[in-house]
Order: structure tokens, then C-alpha cells, then sequence
């Protein structure tokens, strides 16, 4: 068994070094100490602050939960025949949690393109470069969601973006029972 050498480990910097000649009485070193307090989240003025985001007007949209987010969410994309899907998720530790990113599904995502990918057949993108996206906040004392929403498109929206947007699941089961009873087509497109 080897034992090492006792050392001492001094956190406080070395007082610097004073000639001889001008040596004379001699401040106590300083000592670095951490701050250890924790800000308060439900008062904090801090850049990215619940209460900094509201005041500053850089989230103006504001919901009571995240339920209720969804609802409107929803609700934006059957008024206007678009479909935000999620995209970015950055998780914060003091003042917010997370901060989530929607953007329209005529978005580029990122990922990889046909030239990535020679071997598939290549199709026209549905992807336009769209700029509207929807940034939220959530925070760690409040269940309020403030968000940012930039709802400009560079397509058309309602009846002429409907070929671009998904149909959600009920519509497609709905559609496949009706086709199964071979009811018409254009009766199913009708409704």
C-alpha cells in the first residue's frame, strides 16, 4: 500500500509579491467567495424571466396552460388550413424551463435533402421556406405559457393549403368506413 504526501489546497490567489525595498505594512489577502444565493423565479428580473419576457413585450401572447395553448393551437390550424408542427425543444434551469418552437409544415425541418439521398425517387417539395412559427415559453413557478407568434406565410392559407396539410386520424378512418360502404367519392370530398 502506498500513501501519498499530505498537501494543503488554498482557494483564496497568492497576494502578489512585494519587493523588499518598499515593504511595509500589508493588506490581508482577498478571498474569492462563491455566490450561492438562488434567485426567486416568480420575482426575477433577469433576461428570459417570466416577468422580463412579459414586461418587454417579447412574448405578448399569453395562456393560462399548456392545454390550453394546444386548444388554440388547433383551433389556428383549422381556421387557416396549416399545420404547425413541433420543432426545436431548449430546456432552461433557472428562470424557464423550456422553450418549444412550432413552425409550418411548409418549413424546411432540416433535415436531410434528395441529394443525401440518390437512390429514392425525387418529388416536388411541399416545402416553401415558410416564415411562420410559434415560439413558447414555460416557466418554473407559473403554469402560464407566454409565446411569441410570427404568423406571416408566404403561401396561401384556408381552401388552397389544404392539399398541403395532413388529415388527422378520425378523418382518415372516417374516410376508409365510408369507402368501405362504397359510398362516392365526391360524397366523401363534399363532406
Amino acid at each position: 500500500m502506498t500513501t501519498l504526501p499530505r498537501f494543503r489546497l488554498k482557494i483564496a490567489p497568492r497576494a502578489p509579491e512585494m519587493p523588499e525595498a518598499t515593504a511595509g505594512p500589508s493588506a490581508p489577502p482577498t478571498v474569492q467567495r462563491l455566490d450561492l444565493r438562488v434567485e426567486d423565479p416568480a420575482t426575477s428580473r433577469r433576461p428570459g424571466s417570466f416577468n422580463y419576457d412579459r414586461e418587454s413585450g417579447k412574448y405578448p401572447h399569453e395562456w393560462a396552460n399548456m392545454a390550453e395553448f394546444d386548444a388554440w393551437r388547433r383551433a389556428e390550424e383549422l381556421a387557416y388550413s396549416i399545420e404547425l408542427i413541433a420543432g426545436h425543444v431548449a430546456h432552461g434551469k433557472t428562470v424557464w424551463t423550456q422553450r418549444r418552437h412550432y413552425v409550418c409544415s411548409r418549413e424546411p425541418s432540416g433535415g436531410s435533402t434528395e441529394n443525401d439521398r440518390p437512390e429514392r425517387p425525387t418529388f416536388r417539395s411541399k416545402k416553401s421556406g415558410c416564415d411562420c412559427k410559434i415560439v413558447i415559453k414555460s416557466y418554473p413557478h407559473t403554469p402560464t405559457i407566454l409565446g411569441r407568434y410570427e404568423e406571416e406565410h408566404d403561401h396561401d392559407v384556408g381552401l388552397a393549403n389544404i392539399a398541403y396539410t395532413r388529415l388527422s386520424i378520425a378523418a382518415r378512418i372516417q374516410i376508409r368506413n365510408m369507402l368501405e360502404r362504397k359510398v362516392d367519392s365526391r360524397e366523401i370530398v363534399r363532406k
